[in-house]
């Protein structure tokens, strides 16, 4: 999705990413020492899409590290260097309280970036990311197959477990940070679809 609304994007990796754009500056970073990394999140608007899994990540505290602390770490920085607004990618079922590892730290990932007074939060909770990966994960290859045959029957209150495509949620995620919204928000996947379907219907 081009756009002009920003005269630079800046993109914090581990290591560099094969795109290249005009407005793009890549900053390599120790994730682990982000403090030392301040100044980079002198910015207007913060996008957050960190994650990773337990399978990858070798245990539940690595997987905190970066499901739960380096969001919540990057949110207080970019705050506390002047940025406004705030959009971060959740996950559908997220809750503090949760019996299930995985949705709890999601929970607690929100309930931190919550208590960071950005003038607009925003909190996406997409079900299934569907798009290419350069990692093969059987569990999301399963619930892949899984979607595609039961998505159809997924109506109504159960239309926001239908999968959605990254890209999708990249577009909301813009679209509402953009907007200015201001006060916390919260979307779900058929929210997410909504909203995308609505803006190409409107530039067609």
């Amino acid at each position: 999705m081009a756009s002009n609304y920003y005269t630079e994007v800046i993109s914090i990796v581990r290591k560099p990413l094969h795109i290249k754009h005009d407005k793009l500056k890549q900053v390599v970073v120790d994730f682990q020492n982000l403090s030392q990394h301040a100044d980079v999140f002198e910015v207007s608007d913060v996008y957050i899409c960190l994650g990773t899994t337990i399978k990858k990540a070798k245990s539940k505290g690595a997987f905190k590290k970066v499901d739960l602390n380096y969001p919540t770490e990057i949110a207080k920085l970019a705050h506390m260097k002047g940025a406004k607004r705030l959009a971060v990618i959740s996950a559908l079922g997220a809750n503090e309280d949760s019996n299930f590892f995985y949705n709890r730290v999601k929970g607690k990932m929100e309930q931190a970036i919550e208590s960071v007074p950005f003038k607009g939060t925003y909190i996406f909770r997409p079900s299934l990311l569907l798009g290419s990966r350069n990692e093969f994960r059987f569990g999301e290859r399963m619930g892949i197959a899984a979607n595609e045959i039961f998505k159809h029957v997924m109506l109504g209150s159960l239309s926001k477990y239908k999968g959605i495509k990254a890209e999708k949620v990249a577009q909301a995620m813009f679209m509402v940070t953009t907007a200015k919204k201001k006060g916390l928000h919260y979307f779900e996947s058929n929210e997410i679809r909504k909203m995308t379907k609505k803006a190409l219907e409107r530039r067609a």
